[in-house]
């Protein structure tokens, strides 16, 4: 079980990663982050991905098919760890450096202000 959710956040950061630079059209970006949150039952998710570019804010990208099918299989791995996670952080850095940070609040999907930044 933890071997599949491994597989499947490498992927997603690969996916990530692919999009990225493909999205932001040649032009220099520092890091890339994907928010996740799923709500409690795991039927809904809110998801954005937000680029930092070295000139002026970050930019939001729509979400992928490619991207939004890994979702669904992490939705049923999200207990694979021990604890129930309702949240992803995935923060990916132009030279492909990743971190994962999990969220275990249940209320995490609540966030009204999820699209606001």
């Amino acid at each position: 079980m933890q071997r599949e959710f491994e597989d499947l956040t490498r992927r997603l950061s690969q996916a990530v990663f692919d999009y990225v630079t493909s999205g932001m059209n040649g032009k220099n970006w520092i890091s890339a982050t994907l928010d996740v949150r799923y709500d409690p039952s795991g039927h809904s998710w809110n998801s954005k991905i937000r680029v930092t570019s070295d000139d002026g804010p970050p930019e939001s990208l729509d979400m992928t098919n490619d991207i939004d099918v890994l979702l669904i299989s992490l939705n049923s791995h999200r207990r694979d760890l021990g604890d129930e996670w309702y949240g992803l952080l995935l923060t990916m850095q132009a030279d492909q450096h990743c971190k994962i940070k999990l969220n275990y609040d249940s209320r995490c999907s609540e966030d009204a202000s999820f699209f606001n930044n």
